[in-house]
């Protein structure tokens, strides 16, 4: 079975924009250019983030697709995994992200540019710990 569809699902603080998926989304273009290949920017809330992938996955095909996630992408990717049943491959996946995530609450810099900001808010560990039941 081969793959046509691939998700990246980055971590914390991270984006499309890291070395990381960029790096896999060109090897990825590279020796796979038939593979439709989507890493989307993940909001902070992670019910927001489970929404927009399960969302923008919902047409592909799930015997065809496989799905990567590094550190709190690695947290998503299983849940992706366990929701489509499609494979998936984690990085250093997040474990327990509601117990790590809880100490940054508040204000957040993206590590590709520190001059983007975004709110870690107070709920969002409970969103995560709702996808850990």
């Amino acid at each position: 079975m081969s793959i046509t569809h691939l998700l990246y699902l980055h971590g914390f603080r991270s984006s499309p924009l890291s070395t990381k998926s960029r790096a896999v989304a060109a090897r990825v273009a590279a020796l796979h250019p038939n593979v439709t290949w989507w890493c989307p920017q993940l909001p902070p809330s992670p019910r927001e983030a489970m929404a927009l992938i399960l969302q923008g996955t919902a047409a592909w095909p799930a015997d065809h697709m496989a799905v990567v996630g590094s550190s709190l992408g690695g947290f998503y990717a299983t849940a992706v995994a366990e929701a489509r049943g499609c494979k998936v491959v984690l990085l250093n996946p997040a474990i327990d992200p509601a117990r790590d995530l809880a100490k940054y609450i508040g204000e957040q810099t993206s590590w590709h540019d520190p001059a983007e900001t975004f709110y870690f808010a107070p709920h969002y560990v409970d969103e995560l710990r709702a996808l850990q039941s």
